[in-house]
This record gives structure tokens, sequence and C-alpha cells, in this order.
């Protein structure tokens, strides 16, 4: 009778860690969402060298551009400018990682709020 060393059936048994991930990664709609908080962080470390203009810089001459894609728009302004002329593309960018951060904090209270 032959002898095993183990009195588990799996030759190596998985982690915790690694049977969260093959749990978590079967799910197509998890790993959208995944890759959808990478890539919005990815930005949000390279926004200083994304963004063309400084988020606060004002253009007296290029009040309320039309985006890039409009008749009138110009690539200068990708999307457009606001009605203080300042870059609508370099303010989404460069305001990305307050905005989550804003989020964030409303999530943590409302969930602070249900549980009391």
């Amino acid at each position: 009778m032959a002898r095993t060393s183990s009195i588990y059936q799996e030759e190596v048994i998985p982690s915790p860690l690694q049977q969260t991930w093959r749990n978590f990664s079967s799910y197509p709609v998890a790993m959208v969402g995944l890759w959808t908080i990478g890539i919005l962080l990815v930005i949000c470390l390279l926004a200083p060298v994304i963004a063309p203009y400084e988020p606060d810089s004002q253009k007296i001459d290029a009040l309320l551009k039309q985006p890039s894609w409009h008749a009138e728009g110009e690539v200068e302004h990708f999307f457009g400018t606001d009605d203080l002329g300042r870059d609508v593309f370099s303010n989404a960018v460069a305001r990305q990682d307050q905005q989550r951060g804003v989020a964030h904090d409303d999530s943590s209270f409302r969930n602070l709020l249900a549980a009391a």
C-alpha cells in the first residue's frame, strides 16, 4: 500500500489570497472595474505630464471655446474652455484625484450613517 504525505487530494493547496484572486478574476465585470480604477490611477499619477496647461491658468482670448470635435472647435483645447478661459481637459485631469477623494469621503460618510 502506497503511503502519501498529505491527507488532501490536491497536490498544492492555494493560499487564501490565490483563492480570492481566482474568485475575483472569474467575474468579467469585476475585472473591468479593476482595469478602470487602474487606468484612472495612472492618469492621476501622470496628470502633470498629460495636461497641456496649468489647471488654473486663464486665457482671456479663449473664453467658451468649443471642443475639438465641434465644427468651431480647435485642437489646441481638446475639450474646449470654460467661461473663465481655462482648459477643460487640463482641469478634468488635474482635479481627478480630488474628485475621487470627495466621492470616497461621501461614500464613507453614508456607510457610517447606515451603520448607525
